[in-house]
């Protein structure tokens, strides 16, 4: 695989048509940006609700609210592998220099069992890696010096049941808290990513083969994998400007509350504060994916 080669091409086929291309993913983000923030504003007025009491009436209105946010929420995890597998079908259309048109968008929809299948499959090996990482850490770090805080707790709480465990203050048990996580994001990374790696070109085997079961994908995927995985995450390494930018436009949807806990106080109320931080990120996610997502996703379908 050569990366320079693969990028190179990517941004020749994304300079012949590529506002086509920006208005393919702009629709595709705002539309599940827009269901973020839709769900914010119902968050929001169900907050407003809930403080400002209301009797019966107002009962009723959080009892809606709550339902629509649960619904809203279910749906909106539900659908998003279907809505980001018709963004593949889009962009191997748009790569092959095929017409490509919004209803494409809705391919993934239409390919819903082999993706539920693959998903669901993946989703159960993901599962049993994160149990057996729980369990791996554990006994990891009670190996280590950072375990004595936890035995003095465990002691405390064997001589006097009636203790609530969190309440309890014990020099030192927040560092093992803190070594437990960092273990268990170290041994699940590490059993994880061969997985993830292993079944990566999954969507695109069904987007791209109408007849391709889930199952079938996942073992050709596997297969197409064989010896490329480092190679892929090699491609992965170098758009790491591109997911550092997302990862700091999702710290900045969360700006109200790193204010709130780091005791920053702004001249604004609080709510003016979120919403501020939430347009700044959706603006910049919006910019992000419509400027630089093309040539970044045609690069990783020319993979393919």
């Amino acid at each position: 695989m050569n990366i320079r080669g693969l990028k190179k091409e990517a941004n020749e086929i994304f300079q012949q048509d590529r506002q086509q291309a920006r208005k393919i993913f702009l629709i595709h983000t705002a539309i599940a940006v827009g269901v973020s923030l839709l769900l914010a504003l119902i968050s929001d007025i169900l907050d407003r609700t809930v403080s400002s009491g209301g009797g019966l009436r107002g009962m009723d209105t959080q009892a809606v609210l709550s339902t629509a946010q649960v619904v809203l929420q279910l749906a909106s995890s539900a659908a998003m592998p279907f809505w980001s597998a018709g963004l593949i079908f889009a962009v191997m259309g748009y790569m092959r220099r095929n017409p490509v048109q919004l209803r494409d968008l809705l391919e993934g929809f239409r390919r819903f069992v082999p993706i539920l299948t693959s998903g669901l499959m993946m989703g159960l090996q993901y599962l049993a890696r994160g149990l057996l990482s729980v369990y791996l850490s554990s006994v990891l770090v009670m190996a280590t010096p950072f375990a004595a805080p936890a035995y003095k707790l465990a002691v405390m709480l064997e001589q006097n049941p009636q203790l609530d465990m969190m309440s309890v203050q014990v020099e030192g048990i927040t560092g093992f808290y803190v070594a437990t996580i960092l273990l268990f994001v170290l041994v699940f990374g590490a059993l994880a990513l061969p997985v993830y790696y292993r079944y990566r070109m999954v969507n695109y085997i069904i987007m791209d083969e109408g007849r391709a079961g889930g199952l079938r994908a996942m073992l050709q995927s596997r297969l197409m994998m064989h010896r490329r995985r480092w190679k892929l995450f090699r491609l992965d390494l170098s758009f790491w400007w591109y997911y550092a930018l997302e990862l700091l436009l999702s710290a900045v949807s969360l700006g109200s509350l790193l204010t709130e806990l780091l005791g920053v106080m702004l001249p604004i109320s609080q709510d003016a504060v979120y919403w501020i931080f939430q347009i700044v990120a959706v603006t910049g996610h919006l910019a992000l994916y419509s400027f630089v997502g093309p040539k970044i996703e045609v690069t990783y379908a020319l993979c393919y």
